[in-house]
């Protein structure tokens, strides 16, 4: 286990977050009304970073973290302890596709950035499951938004590859921004 340093989170030898996921949080905040109250699903939360770095700004009643590897629970738990907010809190081990999405006034998303199909796999199998979707997985994730996004929800994703196409049939992309290789994304229901 390592911390990081700059920051003081935990996170696992195999994984390093990296400045994207700071940039995803200001993102969010950034179109958010500072004085309201929020629910919040960090999904595909890897630490917990993107998360907990909102909490730092915004009101919250309640963060809920989703992480499929079940490798980061021990580092999740741990970062949440480094908080001492008056948030209540709940981490799911399990895919995102099954949870359900309207108890969020916002979910944030930093998921996989890569399609394995056209991209380098990491021979560490961990790293290769928090870095990269099969196109399958990833199409999958996008209907889920699209049917699932209700209309008082704020959605912000981040991907390194331009996905508007893919996106502006299943939601509204209400603002987008780029960032050295990756763009950020907010979305609502049309």
């Amino acid at each position: 286990m390592n911390i990081c340093e700059k920051m003081k989170y935990f996170q696992p030898d195999f994984y390093h977050f990296d400045q994207d996921s700071i940039e995803l949080s200001q993102f969010s905040v950034l179109c958010l009304d500072l004085e309201k109250e929020y629910h919040l699903l960090d999904a595909y939360c890897g630490c917990g970073i993107v998360g907990l770095e909102i909490a730092k700004i915004l009101k919250l009643k309640r963060l809920d973290f989703c992480e499929k590897q079940r490798e980061f629970f021990p580092y999740i738990e741990k970062n949440i302890e480094l908080d001492s907010s008056s948030w209540t809190s709940e981490i799911f081990i399990n895919e995102f596709s099954d949870l359900d999405l309207r108890n969020y006034d916002v979910i944030v998303m930093n998921p996989p950035y890569f399609i394995k199909e056209s991209s380098r796999i990491s021979p560490n199998i961990n790293k290769a499951t928090c870095r990269s979707f099969e196109k399958y997985e990833f199409l999958a994730l996008l209907k889920q938004i699209g049917d699932n996004l209700g209309s008082h929800q704020d959605l912000f994703l981040s991907f390194r590859d331009e996905i508007d196409s893919d996106l502006s049939s299943r939601v509204k992309i209400e603002y987008k921004k780029k960032v050295r290789k990756t763009y950020f994304y907010h979305l609502k229901n049309f």
